[in-house]
């Protein structure tokens, strides 16, 4: 976690609400410098901030319309 010195609580065992998770993202992205320019690292290479969020959102949307699509189909 960056030290920017605001305070967000976890426990123990770092399992976190979804919704502190998405508050500790927003401010991180709203109070450091080129935040959405920073690279990150995961399994499969390096992607910025700004593309990870960028698929991320995609795949929300899917999953969204997928739902949609699923209640359209069964009346739900």
């Amino acid at each position: 976690m960056a030290d920017t010195g605001v305070k967000f609580t976890f426990n123990k065992n770092m399992e976190h609400s979804k919704t502190i998770l998405r508050e500790y993202i927003a401010y991180l992205c709203s109070s450091l410098r080129k935040s959405l320019d920073r690279v990150l690292i995961h399994q499969d290479g390096k992607a910025t901030v700004r593309d990870a969020l960028k698929h991320n959102i995609h795949n929300a949307n899917q999953f969204k319309d997928q739902v949609l699509e699923t209640r359209r189909i069964h009346h739900l």
